[in-house]
């Protein structure tokens, strides 16, 4: 019986030999199964109930509660994903041995020569213009690829970051884990770029010319339906960020990960030249068109920075990042099943949209100013500039205690993360709104769920 428990063990990632049988049975069974019946058995033996997801410890899965604050998929949505894998898993049992293995071994750098020709004609296809394999490399998704792109090209923590305001709230953790400078991308009243002022700040002394070839500093942008506004770059602001980034040799970062959650009938065409401009890196992922669990993405650039990408000696210590992740991509690619998978979810994504705008167009109030995304995630609502104190005081608390949760927008506000400026007289003050704002999220409750939700938070709203 020992020796029997002891070679499960084993297969149960070495579980201390200090661990009791009963201990160690239950390991085993959690381990080899996720089914319900196993799961409450699990839960009947321990004090709080297992954490299986970054979510587990709130009641987000519920269908009483109304999430718009997380920016993931529904659980029902992740189901169909699991058929979708099941079935691709099933697939490879008719894939060449060879093959089969080398799903578990470490893998190219980059990625397999086929898993990064698919991906290069599926994005050929999504943006209709052509996407060359050898500009790519797989990566553990966009938070992966980001941190690469800081420890390579600003690993000696010399550089500086340049976030939009409001900007995705995480982003600006990352930078200053690398410990590099971020300040907001100065604007002008009328919400066009101040150059004048972006120059000023990196010729004062504040960020000098780097001798060693590398960039000066980093541009973090989400040029498609960004997070949190919803809100797509123009192509007249992308050519002028395009022309600044090259004449002072900063890196445009695009995290175009909602670029294929395009609700107007195509994807927008490309903003930056990708693949072709040194100073433009594009990351991607399958987080939000398939499911964040699997933690495939790819970095796109030109062949030189993705080369010098690749020997980054984490990469070339483990392979690539997810080899078992990136060769179940591949075989999606080969049996359709992706593509049918992505533009499902694009049509579902786009009719939760449609109706979340429906039902804020008719319940919101007049004073609230915001617009109609035309694709991603994130819908952001301005509020006058004395709601401040209602927003936190009582919509906040108001809502939660009738199970509608959202984000304020002050967590989105880059003057929260702003350690770069060394003068008083450069002292940065937020003009986009986000102390009176708030963001919603659709991609974490059902079609059904939607209008109740949104009726219950303008109902909360209106009583101002």
């Amino acid at each position: 019986m020992q020796v029997a428990l002891w070679n499960v063990s084993k297969c149960a990632f070495h579980f201390s030999s200090v661990i009791n049988t009963t201990a160690r049975c239950v390991c085993v069974r959690f381990l080899s199964t996720y089914k319900t019946s196993h799961r409450q058995s699990i839960m009947s033996t321990v004090s709080t109930p297992p954490i299986l997801h970054a979510f587990d410890e709130f009641r987000h899965y519920d269908t009483a509660d109304y999430n718009f604050h997380v920016g993931a998929p529904h659980p029902d949505e992740l189901m169909q994903l699991s058929r979708v894998i099941q079935q691709t898993v099933q697939d490879i049992r008719a894939v060449p041995s060879e093959v089969q293995s080398s799903y578990f071994q470490y893998g190219a750098t980059k990625g397999s020569d086929s898993v990064l020709q698919h991906l290069a004609a599926f994005l050929t296809q999504e943006y209709r213009a052509p996407v060359n394999w050898q500009n790519l490399m797989m990566t553990a998704g966009a938070s992966h690829a980001l941190g690469l792109v800081c420890n390579v090209f600003f690993g000696d923590h010399d550089g500086v970051v340049f976030l939009e305001d409001p900007t995705y709230f995480l982003a600006a953790e990352i930078f200053r884990g690398f410990g590099l400078k971020v300040i907001p991308i100065p604007k002008l009243d009328n919400e066009q770029y101040d150059f004048p002022l972006w120059k000023r700040r990196l010729d004062e002394g504040l960020h000098g010319i780097r001798a060693d070839g590398h960039f000066r500093g980093l541009i973090y942008i989400i040029p498609l339906h960004s997070n949190p506004r919803g809100r797509c770059l123009s192509p007249e602001e992308a050519a002028a960020l395009a022309r600044f980034a090259a004449d002072e040799n900063l890196v445009i970062h695009c995290d175009d990960v909602y670029n294929s959650l395009s609700y107007t009938g195509s994807i927008p065409p490309r903003l930056f030249p990708v693949g072709s401009h040194p100073n433009v890196i594009s990351a991607g992922t399958f987080s939000k068109i398939l499911g964040p669990g699997l933690r495939v993405g790819w970095l796109e650039s030109t062949k030189e920075n993705i080369d010098r990408i690749a020997l980054n000696g984490i990469i070339e210590s483990g392979g690539c990042a997810n080899q078992f992740g990136a060769s179940l991509i591949d075989r999606m690619f080969l049996n359709g099943l992706l593509q049918t998978y992505v533009k499902n979810t694009r049509n579902l994504y786009k009719e939760k949209m449609r109706l979340a705008v429906s039902i804020l167009s008719e319940h919101l109030p007049n004073n609230v100013i915001w617009h109609k995304p035309q694709g991603g995630y994130f819908i952001w609502l301005t509020f006058p500039e004395d709601y401040e104190e209602f927003l936190t005081n009582v919509l906040v608390p108001e809502a939660k205690r009738r199970n509608v949760h959202f984000q304020l927008g002050s967590r989105s506000c880059a003057s929260r993360f702003c350690n770069g400026l060394r003068s008083t007289d450069d002292a940065y003050t937020c003009t986009s709104g986000c102390q009176n704002s708030i963001r919603l999220s659709i991609g974490h409750l059902g079609l059904s769920q939607l209008p109740e939700g949104l009726k219950i938070l303008c109902d909360i709203i209106k009583k101002r």
